[in-house]
């Protein structure tokens, strides 16, 4: 559901202009001010519960998403593929949905 929002905000700001690569890096800077706050109330009400190697991870996975969704938002630059690839994300919500309606 995210990367198909994510895909048609995409396409939005293809549509209008703006440069994809500046929307990514302010939406994830607002993602690491909310989820900054929520760890600092984690580690400060029980020391320890990260360590150096989780925060190292956790950084890694998030640089290569940025790059990722980057290099999907200036492939969305070159075509429509916007609208395509929303419909192509919901396959995973879809097949979830199935799954628990028939168990």
């Amino acid at each position: 559901m995210v990367l198909s929002i994510n895909t048609l905000s995409l396409q939005y700001c293809v549509r209008v202009g703006c440069r994809i690569d500046q929307a990514n890096y302010d939406g994830n800077f607002m993602m690491f001010i909310s989820l900054g706050i929520k760890y600092l109330s984690i580690e400060l009400s029980t020391p320890g519960t990260y360590s150096t190697r989780d925060l190292l991870a956790g950084s890694g996975a998030i640089i290569s998403i940025t790059i990722g969704v980057i290099a999907l938002g200036k492939g969305l630059a070159c075509g429509n593929g916007g609208p395509m690839q929303a419909i192509e994300n919901q396959k995973t919500l879809v097949a979830t949905l199935i799954t628990a309606i028939i168990r």
